[in-house]
């Protein structure tokens, strides 16, 4: 058992709380992280530090601090972020939950929950305008409950999306998209599926006016 594992171990004999809330994270798991500069940007998780009843470590903050390397920036910008801060800086990436044997996209995509995006989740979308997929943020969402929907697709009273706004990366906020959720399934896709490829090594600083 390495020891980021043994440590797991010696929490959840002591609280399992605070197991669940490190369990939250993994290592070299890629996440949507704000940087300094407050632009979304891809990472890793390169470590983890547990927090023994530190000042800030909450039910809401994640009881870890965890170190996360940009991957296209060069190892000199990775950086620590505090337990505290982790909720207003760091998502869990939207994507296809992991199914053996195939990595297909269309398999993965079949299994999409597209009510789990969060604002600030980076994804691919599908531009109609020029007939290319590029990189985007979800900027809003429209949900609604439904229990006040009369097809029938949904059971319960669960809130569910009906549309999501996207900010296209490197593109003025007027081609800001509307995406109505009867288009998902064409227009959306999980980060680094088509056009936006996980990089790394690029040496530079982090950009400031994208």
């Amino acid at each position: 058992m390495d020891s980021l594992s043994s440590q797991i171990q010696e929490v959840a004999d002591g609280d399992r709380g605070q197991a669940a809330g490190l369990a939250k994270w993994t290592l070299h798991e890629h996440i949507d992280c704000k940087d300094p500069y407050k632009k979304w940007l891809d990472a890793v998780i390169i470590d983890l530090k547990i927090l023994n009843g530190a000042e800030g470590a909450t039910q809401s903050a994640p009881n870890v601090d965890i170190k996360v390397s940009y991957t296209e920036f060069s190892e000199k910008y990775d950086e620590w972020i505090v337990a505290k801060d982790i909720s207003g800086r760091v998502l869990k990436q939207w994507e296809a939950p992991s199914k053996s044997g195939t990595g297909a996209v269309g398999a993965q995509e079949e299994q999409l929950n597209f009510d789990e995006l969060n604002i600030n989740n980076r994804i691919d979308v599908y531009d109609t305008s020029k007939s290319k997929w590029r990189e985007a943020r979800v900027i809003d969402i429209q949900r609604v409950e439904s229990s006040s929907l009369d097809d029938g697709s949904h059971q319960g009273s669960q809130a569910i999306i009906q549309s999501i706004k996207v900010h296209f990366k490197g593109l003025h906020s007027k081609f800001d998209e509307v995406i109505a959720q009867k288009d998902f399934k064409q227009l959306i896709s999980p980060i680094s599926h088509h056009q936006s490829k996980r990089k790394g090594g690029k040496k530079g600083q982090p950009p400031h006016n994208i």
